[in-house]
């Protein structure tokens, strides 16, 4: 959900950025009492000092190459190897698109 939250708010021309979760319940961990309020004061924080390291996003094209990897391998009779071969080659083609 983030990452689509962050291209919708990105669209729209505002200002996002993806913070890796581990990095921030680690940095978050040491505040007395946890509520939505100072987790939000916290990452706002974070966000204000620039102690985050931000994740980018996949496409939309790549999360597809994905969803449509993962439906080949669960069908009967279809194994990984129909799979890899479909997302190899469809990178392939971005690649060359994109040259």
């Amino acid at each position: 959900m983030s990452q689509w939250l962050h291209r919708a708010m990105t669209d729209a021309g505002l200002p996002a950025v993806l913070m890796e979760s581990r990095q921030v319940t680690r940095a978050l961990k040491g505040m007395p009492s946890k509520t939505d309020r100072r987790d939000a004061e916290g990452i706002a924080r974070l966000l204000h000092v620039g102690w985050f390291r931000p994740v980018k996003s996949k496409s939309a094209s790549a999360k597809q190459v994905c969803a449509v990897c993962l439906r080949l391998m669960v069908l009967p009779g279809v194994g990984a190897g129909v799979a890899l071969a479909y997302r190899s080659t469809s990178a392939a083609s971005a690649m060359s698109r994109a040259a």
